[in-house]
């Protein structure tokens, strides 16, 4: 009888071995699971927290230039590809003519209404068909976009190698005088 007592003892420990063995992968599978999912927490929360700032820099930025988001994706258009004609910026923005033409005026000299515009853009009869305009940066709009920029990557001095418009129109002189 002993002996059968010790059988179901030993039995009975090894059963509650192996279901304590069991419980403890399971535990073990949820805290992995769960450092898994906190690492992609902190990941998400660097990501998040990151776009925070960097959306910071942009609306201070806006705000200190009484910019428009729409004015400052001209703008940035504009820094992308110096010389662009007017009229391709409405594809470029997705925006319609009309409000293209519109931010273009605040960012010009002269804002609707005869008012003084930001000079952060300067828009110049085309050489080659004067009825269409080019759009270029001023030295006012490159130091805009540079510190904008710089705002996002604070740690790289950012500087634009884009021309403004006498320099764009000087270099398109020296390249129709080439032979």
């Amino acid at each position: 009888m002993v002996k059968n007592q010790k059988k179901e003892q030993t039995s009975q420990d090894g059963a509650e071995w192996l279901q304590e063995m069991v419980q403890n992968e399971k535990e073990s599978a949820k805290r992995s699971l769960s450092d898994a999912e906190a690492s992609e927490r902190r990941r998400m929360k660097g990501v998040v927290e990151q776009s925070a700032w960097t959306l910071r820099c942009i609306m201070r930025v806006l705000r200190q230039n009484e910019l428009s988001p729409q004015s400052v994706e001209i703008l940035l258009a504009v820094a992308l590809k110096p010389g662009l004609r007017m009229n391709e910026l409405p594809e470029l923005t997705g925006m319609a003519l009309s409000s293209v033409s519109r931010n273009l005026d605040a960012l010009g000299a002269v804002h609707r209404h005869g008012k003084p515009g930001l000079e952060l853009v300067a828009t110049v009869p085309d050489p080659e068909e004067p009825r269409r305009k080019l759009v270029f940066l001023t030295v006012k709009g490159r130091m805009l976009v540079e510190r904008l920029l710089g705002d996002l990557e604070p740690s790289e001095i950012i500087e634009l190698d884009v021309p403004t418009a006498q320099e764009g129109l000087k270099a398109q002189n020296r390249k129709d005088m080439e032979p």
